[in-house]
C-alpha cells in the first residue's frame, strides 16, 4: 500500500521524487538524472534541427543534373528521358528549326510518374500503356516547355535553342 507524503511517494520500500520537470528518479540519482535528461534534449533538439535541414534541402534545394542534348539525324532530333523515381536527365536541350520528340522511357510503375503533362503543349500522356512514349515538341521558336508528373512532385523542362 502507498502513502502520500509532501515531499514524495513511498511505495514497495522505494521512495521517489518528483523534480520540476516532471520526471520521476531514484534518491540518490537525481542530479545525475537531471544532467542526462538535459544532455538528451540538447541531443534531440541537434538532431531534429538536422533532419529538418536536410528535408528542407532535399524538397526545395535545387538539384541541377547536366542537360543532355537531343540527337540530330536526318529528319529530326530526338532526346531520352528515363523514367525511374523521377526524371533523368531532367533537362534536355532541342534545336530551334529542326523537328523534335522527347521518348521518356518508362521504368518505374508507381501512380505518380505515370502521367506526364506539358501544361503550355495541352499534353497529358499516360505512361504505363507501352516501355517508350514518344511527345513531339514545337521547335519553331526559341523557349522552355516544363513538364511535370501526373501530381506536379517531379519536375524537368525542355529547352529549345
Amino acid at each position: 500500500m502507498s502513502k502520500r507524503f509532501d515531499h514524495g511517494i513511498i511505495s514497495h520500500g522505494r521512495t521517489f521524487y518528483v523534480d520540476v520537470c516532471k520526471h520521476y528518479c531514484y534518491d540518490y540519482n537525481c542530479k545525475y538524472n537531471n544532467e542526462v535528461i538535459k544532455m538528451v534534449k540538447v541531443f534531440a533538439l541537434i538532431i531534429g534541427i538536422i533532419l529538418i535541414a536536410l528535408i528542407a534541402w532535399w524538397f526545395f534545394g535545387k538539384h541541377e543534373q547536366a542537360a543532355q542534348s537531343a540527337q540530330v539525324k536526318d529528319n529530326g532530333q530526338k532526346a531520352t528521358v528515363v523514367v525511374n523515381g523521377g526524371y533523368s536527365p531532367s533537362t534536355v536541350v532541342l534545336k530551334k528549326g529542326v523537328p523534335g520528340q522527347v521518348d521518356f522511357d518508362m521504368r518505374d510503375h508507381t501512380a505518380c510518374l505515370s502521367h506526364v503533362v506539358f501544361d503550355s503543349l495541352g499534353v497529358n500522356k499516360d505512361l504505363t500503356k507501352q516501355k517508350i512514349t514518344t511527345v513531339k515538341i514545337p521547335t519553331d521558336k526559341a523557349g522552355e516547355f516544363n513538364f511535370a508528373c501526373g501530381m506536379d512532385m517531379f519536375h524537368g523542362k525542355v529547352v529549345v535553342k
